[in-house]
């Protein structure tokens, strides 16, 4: 029903591959219902750890992973793959769960992947997914975030992002001063807006009313 209907889907995929085959699978329903590739947008859940260095967001990012007690990590890493972490030891790795046991949404599903995919342990794994509210997340100075942004954009990974700031005001302070200029020098991100409404802003069509 999402390509019928819905103007914005919100995605949590982890990799750029992941994301443009989810793009391209939604973007491909479109026209059976009378829609083009523009009335669904869709939005990329992101995380953004960014410093004036490579360092520097690695060092905000390592000490938010240290303020995170193994009980909460635990407690909320269940919650997410719907399984109970406790019987799992915290230096050992992440199971594979199977799918139809990984929680109620692609959120534990790709948590599971990640950890999979890099190796992780119990730990390594809450402590990731914790700071960055279980979505993906994009960690570097200016250039690399802007890098990898633009990457997933023109490479059909998502119609655009929505940002998440793992503390404020300071993570948001950062980004838009930092990472805002870049996209801008790069035609990527808007000086202006063009509209007053979210919907304008988006490029979204307004829909038909009136009865038929």
């Amino acid at each position: 029903m999402s390509t019928r209907h819905a103007d914005c889907i919100f995605a949590i995929e982890a990799t750029l591959p992941a994301a443009q085959k989810l793009y391209a699978d939604f973007k491909g329903r479109l026209g059976k219902y009378g829609r083009g590739p523009d009335d669904l947008k869709i939005l990329a859940g992101v995380t953004i750890f960014v410093g004036e260095t490579q360092q520097q967001a690695d060092d905000l990012a390592g000490e938010l992973d240290d303020l995170v007690p193994p009980a909460v990590g635990v407690d909320y890493l269940s919650k997410m793959v719907g399984r109970n972490m406790k019987d799992y030891p915290l230096d050992g790795p992440m199971p594979e769960f199977s799918e139809e046991h990984v929680g109620q949404r692609s959120i534990g599903r790709a948590i599971v992947q990640v950890a999979k995919e890099q190796g992780l342990t119990v730990s390594e794994t809450y402590r990731r997914i914790l700071p960055q509210m279980a979505g993906n997340m994009f960690k570097g100075d200016a250039m690399q975030i802007a890098d990898v942004m633009e990457a997933w954009y023109k490479g059909k990974g998502c119609d655009g992002f929505m940002i998440a700031a793992p503390v404020v005001p300071t993570g948001l302070e950062r980004f838009t001063r930092l990472v805002v200029p870049e996209l801008q020098r790069r035609g990527l991100f808007r000086k202006e807006y063009e509209g007053r409404t979210l919907r304008d802003n988006l490029g979204l069509k307004r829909p038909a009313r009136g009865l038929k």
